[in-house]
């Protein structure tokens, strides 16, 4: 990671260019269909669905069809898993907005 700088943004023009890659190659549409963050960085997960949902929009033909967030309601406390985008009060958290 760059400081100051979140992983994502590293790799998040790579995902545009394959997601175009592959419409132009093979004719098809594309989803990214399994994407998530860190539920203790709220604004990182945001903004990174923010970031993965205009690639997907960008896809050339209006062949990029959506982003699916995988297991938002798998809340840490009862599932242990980090990637959920639940908050410890038992609500979805900001970071889903980003589909808003």
């Amino acid at each position: 990671m760059v400081r100051g700088q979140p992983d994502y943004t590293l790799s998040i023009d790579d995902l545009g260019n394959n997601l175009k890659d592959m419409t132009a190659r093979y004719g098809k549409e594309v989803m990214v269909v399994e994407v998530g963050g860190e539920d203790t960085k709220i604004q990182n997960t945001f903004d990174m669905l923010k970031a993965v949902i205009k690639k997907v929009e960008e896809v050339p033909g209006n062949k990029g069809l959506g982003v699916l967030y995988w297991e938002p309601q798998g809340a840490r406390m009862w599932s242990r898993y980090p990637l959920s985008a639940w908050s410890t009060d038992g609500k979805p958290s900001r970071a889903l907005d980003a589909f808003l």
